[in-house]
């Protein structure tokens, strides 16, 4: 039978220092201990006990009941506090990613335009503006050599016209002086074979 007690004794010592060990940062914690240690250092020993008196006991009890609650207490607000972070974090992480989402598309947007109702990347515009002005580009050096081509042909065939202009010319030229000198001849002729 002293045994239990003994087992008894030393289970609630063991409650009441490790309820102090578990709370020793609060004020109430530290008179919780204190009133433990004045508790044993005023009781009388017996034997290998320690008697100690009722209503020390309660009073340690009563104060660390109310230790209890006040840590429960605590405990609950922080458990509520924490959801309360929880649910601002949850918030600010929908907001983020409304914001990444609105930022993705103010950089798409950026890159992009509405052409002729369609989405065009502003790079394959570029591209294609780029195409359209080495073709034409092309096109213009090809027409400038055409046509200088066409113009030095052209300039050519003017100067061959004229060389075959005095040419006939001076071919008909010969051909009317031969002529009229035929025809002198011819009436010459006609003359003295009339004279005979």
């Amino acid at each position: 039978m002293n045994l239990g007690k003994y087992v008894i004794f030393s289970l609630i010592i063991f409650l009441f220092s490790a309820e102090g060990a578990f709370a020793q940062n609060t004020p109430e914690a530290a008179s919780i201990d204190d009133q433990f240690e004045e508790m044993m250092n005023t009781s009388n020993n017996y034997q290998d006990y320690k008697v100690v008196k009722r209503f020390k006991i309660s009073n340690l009890r009563s104060a660390t009941l109310k230790e209890i609650n006040q840590l429960s207490k605590q405990i609950d607000e922080l458990k509520e506090e924490n959801e309360k972070h929880t649910q601002e974090i949850n918030q600010l992480e929908k907001q983020l990613r409304k914001t990444d989402e609105n930022l993705e598309k103010a950089e798409k947007s950026k890159d992009e335009f509405s052409w002729l109702g369609m989405q065009v990347q502003k790079a394959t515009y570029q591209n294609v503006v780029y195409g359209i002005v080495v073709f034409l580009v092309l096109i213009l050096v090809i027409l400038f050599f055409t046509y200088q081509k066409n113009k030095n042909e052209t300039a050519q065939a003017k100067k061959d016209l004229e060389q075959n202009q005095l040419e006939f010319d001076e071919y008909r030229k010969k051909s009317l002086e031969t002529q009229q000198k035929l025809g002198r001849q011819l009436q010459d002729e006609r003359m003295k074979n009339a004279k005979e």
